[in-house]
């Protein structure tokens, strides 16, 4: 009797041994378990989060880029209309439409967009909680585009101070960097610089590459419209 309840004993001990050890390995499976699923909600989370913040920066893009483009097209037109006059006309131009042709001739270059905030939230290795081959493969679009951009927003800027340049000589342009406005006589005589050569050579020039870079502009549009579809339908 003594060895039978003996090899019981042990039975059992063998068996407490392997409950608890079941028990310590579902603990640490478990625990593993929790944790990866704590790490993939976390990650998700950080995943919409980021993915907001660039909807969020595509859109701030668009309208900026929007917003420039408006404002090329219009200078674009003030100066066509300058150089559709003939001289006799712009003898004597009320002040107030002779510093809007000269807008559309000098106007500061202000056609930056807005791209940092789409760059910086990619920043810090956040590109790899993008796991979308659509969208990675538009953004990559997207940087091409921006670096065109930049390099023809670059080119335009050269040619525009070069028409600045052309233009130092003339009453009228020094008259309306003088800024001031009160002081200003009721009309000013563009003529001269409608004649010059020079000022036609350089705005010449300036109307080409303000065409060139809004077709570059356009482009880098439909490539933001194209990011903005896909992080709308990602976030539904």
């Amino acid at each position: 009797m003594r060895e039978g309840g003996s090899g019981l004993s042990k039975q059992i001990q063998w068996l407490r041994i392997l409950v608890d050890g079941a028990v310590i390995v579902a603990s640490i499976l478990l625990a593993f378990g929790i944790e990866a699923w704590w790490d993939g909600r976390q990650r998700n989370e950080d995943r919409l989060e980021l993915l907001s913040t660039m909807l969020e920066s595509v859109r701030l893009n668009q309208t900026s880029l929007a917003d420039n483009i408006q404002r090329l097209q219009a200078d674009q037109d003030l100066a066509r209309r300058f150089y559709a006059q003939p001289p006799s006309v712009l003898v004597a131009v009320p002040t107030d439409s002779a510093l809007a042709f000269l807008n559309g001739l000098v106007r500061p270059d202000t056609r930056q967009a807005a791209q940092g905030p789409l760059s910086r939230s990619l920043d810090g290795g956040r590109l790899s909680l993008i796991e979308d081959v659509r969208l990675l493969g538009a953004l990559d679009q997207w940087l091409v585009r921006w670096t065109e951009l930049e390099e023809r927003a670059g080119n335009l800027a050269v040619v525009e101070l070069a028409v600045v340049g052309s233009l130092g000589a003339h009453e009228a342009f020094q008259e309306r960097e003088l800024n001031a406005r009160d002081s200003l006589p009721a009309t000013m005589d563009l003529s001269a610089i409608r004649t010059d050569s020079e000022v036609l050579r350089a705005a010449t020039t300036m109307l080409f590459e303000r065409r060139v870079y809004a077709v570059f502009v356009t482009r880098t549009q439909e490539t933001l419209a194209g990011i903005e579809e896909l992080l709308v339908s990602m976030l539904e």
